[in-house]
This record gives structure tokens, C-alpha cells and sequence, in this order.
């Protein structure tokens, strides 16, 4: 694996130059995001994954924390352009998400309707539960779902009912519909088995980072 200068993929508008680790399943490019959005061509993405800085003022590598922590109508205006242009990268029934803090995804939220179709709000729960001044605590992040159409492809899995560790039987009483679960859940909109990494045998940077099951 070497760091090369030019892309062989076809979904640039021309020949893009820049800094990009070359992999078996595809390409990792280190360049800013709305850059990096600018050389794509018109619905290319299948798929699109948004983790941005959160703008609460947190340190990102080398950069200070003063570059997380802009003005709210400078944040809102860069992330405006972010979803805008992947908007134009999407392809007809292709998926975009955003995972952000409530705050802010209220109202990217409202950005991305305006040419997507709103899917869910998934809650990934946070399972700290510190007092956070006069607020209530934030015990969620928000993951947005939305497509550009009718999806083109979308799963619904089933996840195992919880049971007692100790003897065995589910927690929570089914009543008359136990036979409708017996092959597990569907899914829901809240999350509670994906958190940060904490563990520093796992942790890679200082700030928040997702696990990588998540994160595929």
C-alpha cells in the first residue's frame, strides 16, 4: 500500500492528482471535502457517508481547536455546500447519511430535504451520563437517512430479542406476540450497541472515534 498521486477510478471529472492511499476494495483520498466534491462527477456515489467535525471546538490531528469551533452561520454555510454538492454526487435511489449532534442535524436536516427524500432519524445512544449544566443530558447522536428517490436498495434486519445472562429467557414479556419474534427484531431507529471508541488499545486519535463496523 503506497500513497499515490493519481487516481485510476473513473468517477473524477478529469484527471485527479492528490493524496490518495490505494487499497484492495477501492481508494482513501486525504483532501478537503468540499474539494474533494468538486471533482466528482454528476451521480457517481451510491453511497455517501458524512462524519463531520461536530464544530464543539475539538482538536482534529494538527489542527488547533479554533478550527473546529467557527462562527454558526460560517459552519452552517461550509455544510450547506457539503450537502448541496453531494446531492449532485448521488445517484438516483443511491443512500446518504449524516451522523452529527441533535443541534446541528436538526438543521442540516432541513438543507437535505429540500432535494432528498427524509428516510430516518436513527438515535445512537451515548452511554455516558454526565450532568451537563442547565440542559438536559445529550444521550444521543443523531444518524440521518435520507435518499434521492425511492431506494434502490434497502435491508431491514433482524436483530436477536435480548435475554437474562443468567437464565436464559427474554427480559421483556411478548405476550400473544411471541411467534412474530421468535426469529428475532426488526430493527429499529434506536441504537444502542454502537458507541465511540474508548478502549486506547483500539483508539487511534485524542478526539471521538467510531468503531469500524460502523463505520463499513
Amino acid at each position: 500500500m503506497n500513497f499515490i498521486t493519481k487516481s485510476r477510478k473513473d468517477w473524477w471529472k478529469g484527471t485527479y492528482r492528490g493524496t490518495i492511499l490505494r487499497l484492495p476494495l477501492g481508494e482513501v483520498v486525504c483532501d478537503d471535502a468540499l474539494h474533494f466534491l468538486d471533482c466528482l462527477r454528476e451521480e457517481c456515489a451510491d453511497m455517501i457517508f458524512l462524519d463531520p467535525p461536530f464544530n464543539l471546538g475539538k482538536k482534529y490531528g494538527a489542527s488547533s481547536r479554533r478550527d473546529d469551533l467557527l462562527h454558526d452561520d460560517q459552519y452552517l454555510n461550509y455544510m450547506t455546500s457539503i450537502l448541496e454538492r453531494c446531492t449532485s454526487v448521488l445517484k438516483e435511489g443511491g443512500a446518504l447519511y449524516l451522523y452529527h449532534v441533535p443541534r446541528w442535524a436538526i438543521q442540516l436536516s432541513a438543507i437535505l430535504w429540500k432535494n432528498l427524500q427524509f428516510r430516518h432519524w436513527i438515535a445512537i445512544t451515548v452511554k455516558n451520563g454526565f450532568v451537563r449544566g442547565q440542559y438536559l443530558y445529550p444521550a444521543h447522536y443523531a444518524l440521518l437517512y435520507y435518499t434521492k428517490g425511492k431506494p434502490s436498495h434497502f435491508d431491514r434486519p433482524r436483530i436477536p430479542i435480548t435475554k437474562c445472562r443468567k437464565c436464559g429467557a427474554s427480559i421483556k414479556d411478548y405476550g400473544g406476540y411471541k411467534k412474530y419474534v421468535k426469529d428475532g427484531l426488526n430493527l429499529s431507529d434506536v441504537w444502542e450497541d454502537v458507541s465511540p471508541v474508548r478502549h486506547p488499545k483500539f483508539k487511534h486519535r485524542p478526539s471521538n472515534e467510531i468503531p469500524p463496523l460502523f463505520a463499513t
